[in-house]
């Protein structure tokens, strides 16, 4: 046997802090604003010899960060945001809907301001990030691979997912190891098979 590590990912994600999480990696919070953002998976594929060896692996993750222009305001210094006529400024819109005798109400967020109840003018939006507030960056990071890993395992990045209004803080990053494809050899379970062409009279007589 080559392998002899266990785990995988779990469906349900993974109870960090002892917050409940849904199948997505999601928490769940009754607050308007989440303390967590949501998880990123990043599939990580690596070769036979690099999961029965470990090692590092140097990749690229790319994530959205505050704008620094700007402070994460989305406007041109000493402007400010205008209230949003659509919601004006709630943030939300209800829609009334009748089917037959019975009238509905349903309230979602305002698609202008996205929720905000405030509005940027195009004239106002900082030119780093264009209003939106948050840019994406690229990160590099080193990732430790142990010997033995197997597809499904992972590796978690604490705090490195996307930044957001909506959130305190950002969700996490996960790190899922893949196995390249290899005509020459597949892992079996933990066990290493070889395809290897030998000719008939090799087969025969031996070598």
């Amino acid at each position: 046997q080559f392998f002899g590590r266990t785990g995988g990912f779990p469906m349900g994600g993974m109870p960090m802090g002892g917050m409940p999480f849904d199948m997505f990696g999601n928490s769940f919070n009754n607050e308007s604003k989440r303390k967590k953002g949501p998880n990123k998976k990043v599939d990580i594929y690596l070769s036979i010899e690099e999961m029965m060896n470990g090692g590092k692996k140097k990749i690229s993750i790319i994530r959205k960060v505050k704008c620094e222009t700007c402070s994460g305001s989305g406007l041109k210094s000493g402007k400010v945001e205008d209230t949003c006529k659509k919601c004006k400024g709630n943030g939300m819109i209800h829609i009334q809907r009748q089917m037959g005798p019975m009238i509905t109400r349903q309230s979602m967020p305002c698609s202008d301001c996205g929720g905000t109840g405030k509005i940027i003018k195009k004239e106002d939006k900082c030119p780093t990030c264009n209003g939106n507030k948050y840019v994406s960056k690229k990160t590099e990071y080193t990732v430790d691979i142990p010997i033995g890993v197997k597809e499904g395992d992972y590796e978690l990045i604490s705090e490195m997912g996307d930044e957001s209004d909506n959130y305190i803080e950002p969700g996490d990053i996960i790190l899922i190891f893949k196995e390249k494809e290899d005509s020459k050899c597949y892992r079996n379970g933990d066990n290493l098979e070889i395809n290897m062409s030998i000719l008939l009279s090799e087969a025969l007589l031996g070598f």
